[in-house]
This record gives structure tokens, C-alpha cells and sequence, in this order.
């Protein structure tokens, strides 16, 4: 059975981290583990895409390579790449037998790789006004006879009322 890991485990990563990818074969056959994704492949990937779209042309998926592993016990290989472009990506680990066998592949899911922006990282704020809580002070006594019917009409259509505070 052949196993993938990837470490730091995750899906969202930031331009400028690293991220190793571990694949563990315990069966003693002659051959080389790969990673195939399409990291470091974006501008290849972004003509396809402009071309498809100008020139109606099918998306080759030639972004996709394969990178070598590096054999570091018996029965593992190991990677650890730089991610040095923003976007959204895959990687799966496979083994390619010396003798012409068919490729093997890590069982589970591609690895699901999405890079941002460093610089945005912290840059993200949430600004949340409740405008309601501004105004007369007396706006709510002035509705407030309608407002018990008007908050029972709204919760049998399955809104949520927030009451005022």
C-alpha cells in the first residue's frame, strides 16, 4: 500500500512557506517516486486557459509534471518544495516500477494546495455595523405596538429576528 503525507498539514498556505510531501512503499521494487502536480506551473496554465477562452481551444492540462522524490529510508521518499506562486493546486504522489509496470499511486484524494498572498495574511479585517442601533432613541417605543406581530409573522416564514438591544 502506498501512503502520502504532507506536512505542514493543510489546504491554505502562504507565498514564501515550504511544504514537504513524505510517500511511504514498503514493497521492495526497483524504481522512483514522483509528485505529480501543477505547482510552479501558473503561467503555462493561465495561456491555456487564455486561449481557451480567445481561441477556443481544449485545456490541455499541461501545467500537470512530474518532480523526483528523493529516497531517504527503504521505504520512503521524500520533497520539500518553496511555494513561490499565488493560485490553486493539486499534487498526488505516485511510484513508477523500473520494469514497465503501471504507475502506482498513493491511495486518497490529490492534494489540495491553495496559496495566497503573504502580505495579506493579517491584512484581512471585518468591520460589522448594526445601523439599527443608530438614531432617535425613540424610533422602537414608536413601533413597538406593531413590532410582537411583525417578529411572529417573520419567524413563521423561518427568519431570524435579532431583537433590538
Amino acid at each position: 500500500m502506498l501512503r502520502q503525507t504532507l506536512s505542514p498539514a493543510g489546504k491554505i498556505f502562504f507565498a514564501g512557506e515550504n511544504i514537504s510531501f513524505e510517500l511511504h512503499y514498503p514493497h521492495a521494487v526497483s524504481g522512483r517516486a514522483v509528485i505529480r502536480t501543477n505547482l510552479g506551473r501558473v503561467s503555462l496554465f493561465r495561456r491555456e486557459i487564455i486561449a481557451h477562452t480567445e481561441e477556443n481551444l481544449p485545456v490541455a492540462g499541461l501545467d500537470w509534471h512530474d518532480i523526483p522524490m528523493e529516497k531517504s529510508a527503504d521505504d520512503t521518499w521524500k520533497l520539500t518544495l518553496p511555494l513561490t506562486e499565488l493560485g490553486t493546486f493539486e499534487a498526488k504522489c505516485c511510484f513508477i516500477p523500473d520494469d514497465g509496470a503501471p504507475i502506482i499511486w498513493a491511495q486518497g484524494a490529490n492534494f489540495e494546495i491553495k496559496v495566497e498572498s503573504s502580505a495579506a495574511s493579517a491584512g484581512n479585517t471585518i468591520y460589522c455595523a448594526f445601523v439599527r442601533q443608530f438614531g432617535k432613541a425613540t424610533l422602537y417605543a414608536e413601533h413597538s405596538s406593531a413590532l410582537p406581530d411583525e417578529i411572529a409573522r417573520l419567524d413563521r416564514e423561518n427568519y431570524t429576528v435579532i431583537p433590538p438591544s
